[in-house]
This record gives C-alpha cells, structure tokens and sequence, in this order.
C-alpha cells in the first residue's frame, strides 16, 4: 500500500509539471523571424537598332599585276609583270544595324577609301625596269557583318566578327614613264584607261566598345579585308601592253567609332543605365505556431 501511494504521488507531481509548463508557453510570445527582402533580377532589354559611324587608318598592299604584250615582229603573245605598292591612307564608313540583346549583333556597313598605286614595269631578255607606273584607286565596301560580344565588363564589351560582300573598285588612268636609257624600240610613254568593276570581298575584325550612355557607345577596333582581284587596266591601242589583272588587295583597317541605339539598350531612353535588380514586395512575418 505504501508504494501504491507513493507511485501514484509522483505520477500526480509529473502532471501537475506538465500542465505548469503548458501554461507558461501559452504566456510567453514565441520569438518572431523577420523574413529577409530577398533581390530579384528582372530581365533587361539590351538591344535595338542602332546606327554607326567610323573613321580610320587603312594599311593597304596588292600582289603583282599581270597584262599582255603583243611581239609585233615576232607576232607572239606573252605576258607582262607590273610590281607596286598601294600608299596608305583614311578611311570613311558608316552603317545600320539591330543588337539582338543576346550577345548577338548585326550591320550593313559602307566604307570609303581612297589610294595611289606607285609601281614598275619590266621588259627586255634580262626583265630590267623599262617604266615607272601611277595610278589613283578609289574603292567603296558594302558588307553585311555579324559580331558575337565576349562579355560585359563595367561597360566595356569585347567583340569579334566577320563580314561579306562586294567593293566597287575604281582604278583611275595608269600613266606609264620611260625611264632614262630604255631601248625606245622596248618603251614608249604611254596611258591606258583605268578598270571599274565589282569584287567580292570578306572580312574579319575584332575590337572593344565602351557604353558612354545607354544610347551611346564607342567602339575601337581592328578590321581585315580581302578585295578580290580583276582588271585593273584596258588596252589604249592596239600596241603594248594589254589589259591588266592584278591579283587581289588585302586592307588592314584601325577604326575608331560611335554607335546610337535608337530608345536606348535598356528601353528607357538616353540617360543612365537602368538598374535591373528590385526588391520583393515587403512579406508578413513568420510566426512559429506552438500548439
């Protein structure tokens, strides 16, 4: 009987705890956890159509020229070599194109140019000099470009790309001069009409842009063409030389340019860059719930 009290005693004390306990955790408020404002990163319209304008340095080289000889006592064809050089000099362009916003852009670009071939002319058994050669060049560029941007880098976006399509290539009147001491029966003075045609070009270039504004960027860069080869002379008459191909130009291009993007690449006009991150509308605390 003793230990029958004494258990249902101490049964009775665990209880009467418990229910103390209870009590006192309905009092107490439970501690609150503020939620945090998370950011959020909304999605930034980046492209649009834009315009450009570029000007420039061009480095320019062509291979030898080629054209026909006629031997009036032989009455043989042959072929005669021209060998020159292309002077340097600026470069003019401007284009239209739309950034997709997805490190994807693309342009119709017009580059003019303007050059002075300054070459010599071989003849005789031993191929000696015979004359001294000029000729003005003139040449306009129409390509469709695409560029893949390397990455955004507190505005800086590097780039590279490449292009394809056609220039018009103007050749002016090439003058040829007897140099002193020439056989005159190897050398005349003499004028032949310069070529004007259509050529297919391609090119490839790489550079860096810098956003000034949301609208406007700056962009510098280095540029490759190859202008393909055609005529570059007629025949003036029915002695020598014939008609002159030469080979091809390669064109070495540093441009320095501008780019506006219509409305701004993040659609909010002009002004500064718009700011992509935002908060979370304010959210109710967490309560935990004791039950």
């Amino acid at each position: 009987m003793v230990h029958s009290r004494v258990s249902v005693a101490a049964v009775a004390a665990l209880l009467s705890s418990i229910s103390t306990l209870a009590m006192a955790a309905d009092i107490i408020d439970p501690p609150v956890i503020e939620a945090p404002i998370l950011p959020i990163i909304e999605p930034v319209k980046t492209g649009g159509w834009y315009i450009r304008g570029d000007v420039g340095y061009s480095m320019t080289s062509i291979g030898d020229i080629h054209y026909d000889t006629f031997d009036p006592i032989g009455g043989n064809f042959s072929t005669g070599l021209l060998r020159g050089e292309l002077s340097d000099g600026a470069i003019f362009g401007g284009g239209i194109g739309y950034d997709t916003g997805h490190y994807l852009r693309f342009d119709l670009t017009a580059d003019y140019q303007q050059s002075k071939f300054k070459g010599n002319s071989f003849c005789g058994p031993a191929g000696a000099i015979c004359t001294d050669d000029t000729q003005k060049l003139s040449a306009l560029s129409l390509l469709a470009n695409a560029y893949v941007d390397l990455g955004h880098f507190n505005g800086f976006t590097p780039y590279v790309g490449a292009g394809i399509g056609g220039t018009h290539v103007n050749w002016g009147t090439l003058t040829n001069d007897c140099r002193p001491g020439v056989d005159p029966a190897l050398c005349t003075d003499d004028t032949h009409p310069g070529g004007s045609e259509w050529r297919f070009t391609y090119a490839a270039m790489a550079g860096v842009s810098y956003d000034v504004t949301d609208c406007l960027a700056i962009d510098a860069g280095y540029r490759y063409r190859n202008i393909a080869g055609g005529k570059m002379f007629g025949i003036a008459h029915s002695g020598n030389p014939g008609s002159g191909y030469d080979k091809g130009i390669d064109a070495h291009d540093f441009r320095l340019g501008a780019r506006y993007t219509f409305g701004g690449k993040g659609g909010t006009g002009c002004g500064a860059k718009p700011q992509p991150i935002e908060p979370y509308e304010p959210i109710e605390p967490y309560k935990p719930v004791f039950k």
